[in-house]
């Protein structure tokens, strides 16, 4: 129970308390708590991350002012020439995966939605259209190729070329669920 003029000063001094005190649910209060300690301490130029996330090869990972995102997203950026850029003022929601093996570029403010999937590569090469002239080995090392060979579906995928085209999304995009 608050007094209001204990609750006005909550509310005027953190908004994340506030947030907390109005919603009742603990669970959902614990993982918003824990979730703002770790966004402040490890990328204080953030707005939010929800947990749990799953970042692999975060020196590649470039996060613009006041991202926020949902719970449950993985980012990956593999190898060594990978890269992914998010705007300012980005908001991914729950359930995302994006997976750079080269480039993945998200505008400012741009919103998406949960069980979104966003990858610059391909596991092999099956159609012609998803032929591009930069391949990337199953060592992440970028091979580039003149004529390509459709990839025998007999082989494994985890020594199959992969297929790469950057991604470049734009400002103030909204992707919708999938």
């Amino acid at each position: 129970y608050f007094q209001r003029g204990s609750f006005n000063f909550i509310c005027k001094n953190s908004f994340f308390i506030c947030m907390v005190v109005l919603n009742n649910n603990f669970s959902y209060n614990l993982n918003i708590f824990f979730s703002y300690l770790y966004t402040k301490l490890f990328y204080n130029d953030l707005r939010l991350i929800r947990l749990p996330i799953y970042i692999r090869g975060k020196q590649r990972i470039f996060f613009g002012k006041n991202f926020t995102s949902g719970r449950f997203n993985r980012i990956d950026a593999f190898g060594e020439n990978a890269e992914i850029k998010f705007g300012s003022n980005v908001q991914i929601n729950d359930y995302n995966h994006i997976s750079a093996v080269s480039n993945i570029s998200i505008g400012d403010d741009c919103l998406i939605a949960s069980n979104v999937f966003i990858s610059d590569h391909n596991h092999g090469i099956f159609s012609d259209y998803s032929v591009s002239t930069t391949v990337v080995n199953h060592k992440f090392e970028s091979v580039q190729k003149s004529v390509h060979c459709h990839t025998n579906p007999s082989n494994l995928y985890s020594h199959s070329d992969l297929s790469t085209k950057p991604i470049k999304i734009g400002h103030n995009v909204w992707l919708g669920e999938s």
